[in-house]
């Protein structure tokens, strides 16, 4: 009984280290495929999206800078625009990947130089500033979202009003009234049937092609912040 009893304990001293090997060695094994498999679900999970949106862009051709204010009658003078084009900046709150809503706002400084087509020799006989602010509310919406591109189309309306500066160049010829005047309120809109950003959630830049207060085409830069992962 005890040669059994002492054979069955040298078997136990021997085996036990083979299965606690093989035992850790599953547990290993078990680990990492888990490991594996959390990081695939982790891959697999939504990204975050941003919940907040800022941008910055400039624009070029936009509506407010076909819009003048005469101070005069007479035919013969001619107008010369020099468009500066407007630098607006947005904020945009972001719902889910696909539905944002905000506000933009946007400055559009506009130049005129006016000359008298009967007397051209003379050049520029009245200089007009007319700097323009607008203020919209907008609706975006992405209709295509990856790692790297995002595509949307945005809708934005409000008002916008003119700060116009006139100067009469030869007063002793002309008579052009000097004037310092703000305009009323006018009616104001930013429609963009298609936009592409570049980047990722965080930062991106853009272009876009539209017409309204942000110009026919547009480029800039946006930044996100808040994430979540709903």
């Amino acid at each position: 009984m005890k040669r059994i009893l002492m054979l069955l304990l040298v078997l136990s001293i021997g085996v036990m280290p083979s299965i606690a090997r093989t035992e850790t060695k599953n547990q290993v094994e078990s680990l990492m495929s888990r490991g594996i498999e959390d990081d695939d679900d982790d891959n697999d999970e939504p990204k975050p999206y941003t919940h907040h949106e800022v941008t910055v862009g400039y624009g070029f051709l936009p509506t407010t800078s076909f819009r003048s204010t005469r101070f005069w009658t007479n035919s013969s003078y001619v107008q010369g625009n020099d468009y500066v084009g407007p630098v607006f900046a947005t904020y945009t709150y972001r719902f889910n990947q696909v539905v944002g809503i905000g506000a933009t706002f946007a400055f559009d400084p506009a130049n005129r130089n006016y000359s008298d087509e009967n007397h051209p020799d003379l050049g520029a006989i009245c200089k007009v500033k007319q700097n323009n602010f607008t203020t919209l509310l907008h609706l975006k919406i992405n209709w295509l979202n990856t790692r790297v591109v995002a595509m949307y189309s945005k809708v934005g309306f409000g008002a916008t009003f003119g700060k116009t500066k006139v100067e009469n160049v030869y007063p002793d010829l002309y008579e052009i009234t000097p004037s310092n005047a703000i305009s009323n309120p006018r009616f104001a809109y930013s429609i963009v049937p298609v936009g592409i950003e570049l980047g990722n959630r965080q930062y991106a830049a853009f272009m876009q092609i539209g017409f309204g207060a942000e110009g026919v085409f547009s480029l800039g830069f946006r930044y996100g912040f808040g994430f979540n992962k709903k």
